[in-house]
């Protein structure tokens, strides 16, 4: 159990902590058929993708639970993560919600690198 809120409130956490770093790996991630060793066509890094299909059912289930929030000007949907923080903890600009917005974002750059990846496996086989 985790120390603070919910276990889903804790993975937002992790996926958002690191936001910028995390989406600049994944977006650079490139899949790409290879040969083992045994000559056959196989996909490099077959783990990453079972990561990405794990954090894309995780993501779908934040976005589930999505709220509004309304300020004096304008309403957004958000993910209160609760006690769990995300941003620069130095400069004091850390927040405990994710807009929905960010939450889309990640989740169709995963949708579309697991799209490039299962254009791969209709390649192969």
């Amino acid at each position: 159990m985790p120390r603070h809120g919910t276990h889903l409130q804790k993975d937002a956490r992790d996926f958002f902590e690191n936001y910028e770093e995390d989406f600049k790996k994944i977006e650079e991630t490139r899949f790409e058929v290879i040969f083992d060793d045994e000559n056959n066509r196989v996909i490099k890094d077959i783990g990453f993708v079972k990561k990405l299909e794990e954090m894309k059912k995780t993501l779908e289930e934040i976005m589930g639970e999505c709220e509004e929030w309304e300020d004096e000007e304008e309403k957004y949907m958000i993910f209160d993560m609760d006690e769990y923080n995300v941003g620069d903890y130095i400069l004091e600009q850390n927040r405990n919600w994710i807009y929905e917005y960010e939450i889309i974002d990640y989740y169709m750059l995963i949708k579309n690198k697991l799209q490039e990846y299962n254009v791969l496996v209709l390649e192969i086989e």
